[in-house]
Order: structure tokens, then C-alpha cells, then sequence
């Protein structure tokens, strides 16, 4: 088994991202890892009204509370913006 410190859930708040941090948290449980959860909003079009109600990743906290947690909103293409916070928060890759 690798040794794992830091695991990084990007999400679009689907349901669907909701089961795969419910098993991201299994995994920072059984191995004392901490999680990054990542919201990445892409960039607004010209026809599209750009609208902030509050913090989308505010309940994932408690979700998790047998778990460290950190919390990140970004701005920009999605998988550029989850390479670099996959590098600026050092997480741990499964393969290369």
C-alpha cells in the first residue's frame, strides 16, 4: 500500500461527484490523509449572467468530519485549473 497525505476531489456538485467523495473521504480515513475538495467555475461566456449564492463547498465539512478538509473555489478551464492545484497542493498520484 502507498503512503497517501493528500487526496484532491474536484466536483461539480453532482450527485454523481457526491459518491466519489464519499469514497475520497473512506480513503483519507483509512490512511490519515487529508482532502482538498475543488469547485472550478468556468469561465462565464459573453451571453451568460454570473450569479454567487453563498459557498457551494460549505457542507462538505460536516460530511467529513473524521477527516481534515480544505476547501477551494477557482476560476478558469476545469482541467487546466485542477492539474495545477493537483501540483500546488502536492497530492499524491496512483499511477503516471
Amino acid at each position: 500500500m502507498f503512503p497517501v497525505k493528500t487526496l484532491l476531489h474536484p466536483t461539480d456538485l453532482t450527485d454523481a461527484s457526491r459518491h466519489a467523495f464519499d469514497l475520497a473521504c473512506q480513503i483519507a480515513k483509512d490512511r490519515g490523509a487529508r482532502i482538498v475538495i475543488l469547485h472550478v467555475v468556468p469561465p462565464s461566456s459573453q451571453h451568460s449572467a454570473e450569479v454567487a449564492i453563498g459557498n457551494p463547498l460549505a457542507g462538505f465539512r460536516e460530511m467529513a468530519r473524521d477527516v481534515t478538509v480544505d476547501t477551494r473555489i477557482e476560476k478558469g478551464d476545469p482541467a487546466s485549473v485542477i492539474l495545477r492545484v493537483a501540483e500546488e497542493t502536492r497530492c499524491e498520484r496512483v499511477a503516471r
